[in-house]
């Protein structure tokens, strides 16, 4: 039976452990995430898609991701029917 003996790597200094997955102790991986605006459906945006297209019903149905349409549109246009009350 032959045993195959593989060393561990050897880091700089054995106090510091390596820096995994761009993980560091101060946060810096998340610094790219302030410049990103707020994220989420725009109901006003939903309410110009709305207006567009002559109603609710027929927006819902003309940016429905199922009919060829865009999802961010659809979500829009759920957040206007969830901010107007037409849930």
């Amino acid at each position: 039976m032959k045993v195959t003996f593989r060393p561990l790597p050897v880091w700089p200094h054995p106090a510091t452990p390596p820096d995994r997955y761009g993980v560091t102790s101060r946060g810096q991986q998340y610094a790219g995430f302030l410049q990103l605006g707020p994220g989420g459906p725009d109901a006003a945006r939903g309410a110009q898609l709305v207006q567009q297209h002559g109603g609710i019903r027929a927006a819902l149905m003309a940016t429905h991701p199922d009919h060829g349409g865009d999802p961010r549109d659809f979500a829009d246009v759920q957040a206007f029917r969830e901010r107007e009350g037409d849930a």
